[in-house]
């Protein structure tokens, strides 16, 4: 069975294929978890590809162990999500509740002081039409809130802040995390004997800042790949780079 990211990519890459004249002539070959690398082999054709999907994701380096932002995020909003579900098992919630989080250190020691001080205030207000922020705490530069905006609707939702970089800044280190990738792939697949197409799920925190082709262009592609994709969740793949263009 593959990972999660991995049938995403594969999904993105397929929608960018069923564009192609070449769509109809092409077939998926699953290879088992225990004889990977590849993650597939794909025919066109006569010709067999080696497919291998990776992901491109940044770090909250501050933690320890590093956590990915895809991870910080994903507890935040499971997080926000448990404080709703709890408030409307209470009564009604009435109200629009907005948090706002960044990625708070030691978050499993923490979480249970916030719930409860978060829970606290939307009893405390559930019959004001809004309300001030109730400070939760400070994370660095980020204060960490929740606040009654409004009472036309009934929900909590939050705003999560990844810190701030600059273009430069984000660039560099997507630079640095594609020559990464693309090193170790290639190195792991290099007794591959059919030509190799990489997939790179985008899942950097800062890609609306960076451009992907301007990146790729300004590094050596190892010999081994033959193509780089840059795929996305629910969205057609885009290529980055490939050695012969008959095929596309």
């Amino acid at each position: 069975m593959k990972r999660k990211h991995e049938e995403v990519s594969k999904e993105s890459f397929t929608s960018w294929l069923n564009t192609k004249s070449i769509s109809k002539s092409i077939r998926w070959q699953e290879v088992k978890q225990e004889d990977e690398p590849p993650d597939w082999y794909l025919t066109i054709g006569d010709v067999r590809y080696a497919i291998e999907a990776t992901s491109i994701v940044d770090y909250v380096a501050e933690f320890d162990p590093p956590l990915s932002i895809a991870t910080i995020s994903i507890s935040l909003s499971n997080f926000v999500d448990r404080v709703e579900k709890y408030a409307k098992s209470k009564g009604p919630l009435n109200g629009v509740y907005i948090f706002s989080l960044s990625p708070i250190p030691n978050f499993r020691k923490q979480k249970q002081r916030i719930f409860k001080e978060a829970i606290s205030y939307i009893d405390r207000t559930r019959n004001l039409e809004s309300a001030n922020k109730f400070f939760l705490g400070d994370v660095g530069y980020h204060s960490l809130s929740i606040g009654k905006i409004k009472s036309d609707r009934d929900f909590v939702d939050k705003i999560i802040s990844l810190g701030a970089k600059f273009e430069g800044q984000a660039q560099n280190e997507l630079q640095s995390l594609l020559c990464v990738t693309l090193e170790r792939k290639a190195k792991l697949l290099r007794e591959i004997g059919e030509p190799i197409i990489l997939l790179i799920l985008d899942a950097f925190a800062f890609t609306n800042l960076t451009d992907w082709g301007e990146t790729i262009s300004k590094i050596s592609i190892p010999s081994e790949l033959f193509s780089v994709f840059q795929t996305f969740s629910g969205k057609q793949a885009h290529l980055l780079f490939t050695r012969n263009s008959w095929w596309i």
